[in-house]
């Protein structure tokens, strides 16, 4: 409670109202609303490059056999129409953000921005786990959840092969619901959509380690175990976890 108050002091002195103005120290106006309209566009471009980039950089790397670079019409159909969805449902969803620029990185604000990445990580992981292991109800399995399953052995770009209805409610409101429920600063959106991405191409590269899985590499092999995302409580919890 003492750091949010903290938190609202800070917003307080540095002159930041709820729709997102600012006034400068020279008390000239400036609504951020417009100056950053495109902020969310840049971002989401970035996205669809670390995934692509990122995931034909694993496959490179450890030398995958080259048949395993080409998606399949059906991979590359759901994916590419989940982006372009996932683009627009990120783009009209109203972001509870601070978007006033970080002129000058000082050790408070990557101080804000670690805190801001651990509090929606942790948001992510709840909200992850309880919508995903929804999905493995049986009615919701057999008629969506079922083509995301189709990637038995995972290779890095089918991180988001799967229905566009649960691309939506699991994979794109995981990350972000948590800006809703914590009023956190546009950089540290930026960041957690990178990592995020990121996060989401490695645990689908089971193809590099077949002789080694790990955690999710184990539920898309067994179906019941280790629905969670992120941090490993949820699991641990409700006693769904295998490592």
């Amino acid at each position: 409670m003492g750091f949010l108050i903290y938190i609202k002091e800070y917003i307080k002195n540095n002159n930041i109202n709820h729709n997102n103005d600012y006034i400068n120290h020279n008390n000239e106006y400036i609504n951020y609303n417009v100056v950053f309209s495109d902020w969310r566009i840049i971002l989401l471009i970035e996205h669809i490059l670390i995934y692509w980039i990122y995931s034909y950089y694993i496959l490179y790397n450890n030398n995958v056999d080259k048949k395993y670079y080409i998606p399949s019409k059906e991979v590359l159909g759901n994916v590419l129409t989940n982006q372009i969805m996932g683009t627009l449902t990120f783009y009209f969803f109203k972001l509870n953000t601070i978007n006033k620029p970080i002129e000058n990185i000082n050790l408070f604000q990557i101080f804000i921005i670690i805190i801001d990445m651990i509090i929606l990580s942790i948001i992510q992981s709840i909200y992850f786990y309880i919508m995903h292991r929804l999905f493995h109800t049986k009615f919701l399995y057999k008629h969506i959840h079922y083509l995301h399953h189709k990637n038995y052995i995972t290779i890095p770009y089918t991180a988001v092969n799967c229905d566009i209805i649960e691309h939506v409610l699991i994979n794109i409101m995981s990350v972000l619901i948590g800006t809703k429920l914590w009023l956190c600063h546009q950089n540290s959106v930026i960041i957690w959509v990178w990592l995020s991405t990121y996060s989401s191409v490695n645990t689908h590269s089971n193809i590099i380690r077949q002789n080694n899985p790990v955690r999710h590499d184990f539920h898309h092999l067994l179906k019941n175990v280790n629905y969670g995302s992120g941090y490993e409580f949820m699991d641990k919890l409700f006693g769904t976890y295998k490592e």
